[in-house]
């Protein structure tokens, strides 16, 4: 079951959700869910980061959602710098300093509303707007904690000088747990009013792109997994001792386990960047994404495109940066763009791959999921670029499976996160391998 929802932008710079309509909307596709299945045995969340919702001492909003794209702690982030000096910002939560993160824009709450921020009972991450409407006390996992830029993730707490200086207290933040975390069952009541036959525990989710990632099914560490989005994401496990390793640009958030971290690898503008390219040069047709593959070439694109239309991802990490097409002329059509675009991506991945795998962790397969792995020419481009055979998930929703085995977990169906991985995953299919003539001309492009 689902929901969509629109974007809201108050003013400039500005990204926002409306968390009531959206509660309702959670509470809806629950029932229809219990429709069907009325008797579960637990529910997890698999929710966005760099997200939250301040709440009235009723836990009622009091202000909009606030997103990561909402860049209005422009001047905030600088603050956040110019005081603790980015090193010392990645050696505490494992973040490089950013607008996008909820530090920045709850220092510019309590900038610009003072009255209303302090008396604020929580600013609530969207697991802890689930866990109100499930009738707990608002909590979030340690990976979304650490996506908030205040959390310590060496000592698994909110750090007290961060905290301070964006101008709120830990009682006004969720309460940190580790994933797998079980919270305790819904309340009689409260399980009669969605719908359930019996009481569900909830346990405590992690953030999306991790359910994602182990939603996707990896069996061993030689598999990554990409997420084909409106963001591509790539999730990288590696061992918590090796996390000083990474380069200085590469975020870091606790994994589900504690002796792991993930490193998430991002082009800000994936799907995005294919999007705006469609509207723009197919926008009269009536099925644009067909009409553009049926003018791609076959073979590899002399236009080099930068996809930074929202700043750029790692390792640059600029969010000042702008997309660029290089080398345009009289002989390019719309189709040239549409490849240049899909190329463009892939790069821009193999230059993050290429760092993680610097540190030790090749990659043999990448296994893809999300909206833009249905395109079979995209999935060739990447796995000619990146040298890696392309593997899809089986499963169309990785998040939704990814908090399914967090809940499994939890409840105590199995033992280990890895069990209920390796029980509950869908197999993999192999999408395409690079052809070694082709990666020879990409790997040319690359270098220029």
């Amino acid at each position: 079951a689902s929901r969509n929802h629109r974007l809201i932008y108050s003013g400039p710079g500005t990204a926002e959700l409306d968390p009531l309509q959206i509660m309702d909307d959670i509470s809806a596709v629950i029932r229809d869910c219990t429709k069907v299945s009325s008797n579960v045995d637990a529910i997890s969340v698999s929710c966005m980061a760099e997200a939250f919702t301040p709440l009235s001492s009723n836990m009622m909003p009091w202000y909009h959602c606030l997103l990561t794209q909402d860049l209005r702690g422009l001047n905030e982030a600088q603050a956040f710098e110019t005081t603790f000096g980015s090193r010392q910002i990645k050696e505490i939560t494992g973040q490089l300093v950013n607008a996008k993160f909820t530090a920045a824009k709850l220092r510019w709450l309590t900038r610009h509303t003072p009255l209303e921020t302090q008396s604020t009972a929580c600013f609530a991450s969207w697991q802890g707007l689930c866990c109100i409407l499930l009738g707990f006390p608002p909590h979030c996992d340690y990976s979304i904690a650490g996506k908030t830029m205040l959390f310590d993730i060496s000592k698994n707490q909110w750090s007290q000088p961060l905290m301070e200086f964006a101008g709120v207290s830990s009682s006004q933040l969720d309460t940190p747990v580790r994933a797998g975390t079980l919270l305790g069952k819904l309340s009689c009541e409260r399980a009669k009013h969605f719908g359930f036959s019996n009481q569900p525990c909830l346990v405590m989710g992690a953030f999306d792109q991790i359910c994602a990632s182990i939603g996707s099914g990896p069996v061993s560490t030689s598999d990554g997994t990409l997420g084909m989005g409106t963001v591509f994401c790539m999730v990288n496990r590696i061992p918590f001792s090796q996390r000083s390793e990474l380069p200085a640009s590469f975020p870091v958030i606790p994994y589900l386990t504690p002796e792991h971290m993930i490193s998430t690898t991002s082009v800000l503008s994936g799907g995005q960047s294919y999007d705006w390219i469609l509207r723009a040069c197919y926008s009269e047709m009536q099925n644009a994404h067909n009409a553009a593959m049926n003018e791609l070439s076959d073979h590899p694109g002399d236009i080099l495109f930068f996809p930074y239309l929202s700043g750029s991802g790692t390792p640059s990490v600029n969010p000042q940066a702008r997309g660029t097409f290089y080398g345009l002329s009289t002989n390019h059509t719309r189709g040239s763009l549409v490849r240049a675009v899909m190329e463009g991506t892939a790069y821009e991945l193999r230059m993050n791959l290429e760092a993680i795998e610097q540190i030790g962790l090749p990659k043999q397969r990448i296994i893809v999921s999300g909206g833009c792995s249905r395109s079979n020419i995209w999935l060739q481009i990447l796995s000619n670029i990146l040298m890696k055979d392309i593997a899809v998930s089986s499963v169309t929703n990785v998040g939704c499976l990814g908090a399914a085995m967090i809940a499994a977990f939890g409840a105590g169906r199995f033992p280990t996160f890895d069990s209920a991985i390796q029980a509950m995953r869908g197999p993999a299919r192999l999408a395409c391998k690079p052809d070694n003539r082709l990666s020879e001309i990409y790997s040319m492009l690359y270098e220029a």
